[in-house]
């Protein structure tokens, strides 16, 4: 009845000229020139592994859609087997083979050699491997009273402090001058957050937007500031190994999930953030065990 803890896994190796991305609770090694589609809304949306760069949600799935991620429902069916350290049930035929991962609480229906070889790179997305962290991850732990030692920076942002790797830049948006609006844009833009592993700290003069699509998972990054960040559809998580404050972690457990939304709560106020993912969660642990809150 209890979920057990899922550790920052070491990836797979993947085809050459493959790329990882995430799915929800799921990050696989996806080919060139393939992106995920997502479909529907919550626990009724699905993704789908599309081999261009259009999709068509109503097609049959076929050699254009090696592989369909669903939530799990009904009775769970198929052959136990373990990858990559996940406990799967594998079901159906050499030409269309379903993958359901309990812990995950995805079943991955994959049609075709291809279908299967991308299954077969499935490790828990890092949204997933940090939020499942009911207590401070050893390596994180550790790690952090290291990180400071070997060189990472310490930056305080309103009694909240956090450390980050020395090569990170640190971004203080309010100084930053308002851009002008860009052709065919309404609004001005200060700045474009997550196009660089970095920290960004403050609230900017002007709106702040994703620097690529959504569909491309971003580098590890950082923003800590005061606006109030749309949670709307979002699993949150406690993370209560963060010391000297209440912090939750909002997700998307259904749906791309590169970004994560932060709300610290202290005695004093509230800070709010979001965290760039990137492709390690024993990184983004140790970023976050860093956080202290106090004088």
């Amino acid at each position: 009845a209890t979920r057990a803890e899922l550790p920052a896994v070491v990836l797979p190796p993947a085809p050459a000229g493959w790329s990882r991305t995430a799915a929800g609770t799921v990050d696989l090694a996806i080919p060139p020139s393939s992106i995920f589609e997502t479909t529907g809304v919550g626990r009724r949306s699905y993704m789908e592994v599309c081999l261009t760069r259009i999709c068509y949600s109503t097609a049959t799935p076929s050699a254009a859609y090696p592989v369909v991620v669903v939530p799990v429902s009904g009775r769970s069916r198929g052959t136990p087997r373990v990858i990559d350290g996940l406990r799967v049930l594998v079901s159906g035929s050499a030409r269309r083979r379903a993958f359901e991962v309990p812990a995950l609480g995805v079943r991955l229906e994959t049609f075709g050699t291809l279908g299967q070889r991308i299954a077969a790179t499935m490790v828990p997305s890092p949204a997933l491997v940090v939020a499942s962290a009911t207590s401070a991850p050893a390596v994180a732990a550790v790690a952090a009273v290291a990180a400071v030692a070997a060189g990472w920076r310490s930056v305080r942002y309103h009694g909240v402090s956090v450390s980050v790797p020395p090569s990170w830049p640190v971004v203080h948006l309010r100084r930053l001058p308002v851009q002008p609006p860009a052709p065919g844009q309404p609004h001005s833009t200060a700045c474009e957050l997550f196009v660089h592993a970095q920290l960004d700290v403050g609230n900017p003069p002007g709106r702040c937007g994703p620097g690529q699509a959504s569909s491309s998972p971003p580098p590890p990054a950082l923003w800590l500031g005061q606006s109030e960040v749309n949670s709307s559809g979002l699993t949150e998580t406690r993370l209560p190994w963060i010391v000297g404050a209440h912090v939750e972690l909002g997700w998307a457990r259904y749906g791309p999930s590169y970004l994560a939304n932060l709300t610290i709560r202290t005695a004093s106020g509230v800070i709010h953030g979001t965290i760039g993912f990137g492709p390690d969660p024993a990184l983004i642990e140790t970023i976050l065990a860093s956080i202290r809150v106090g004088p």
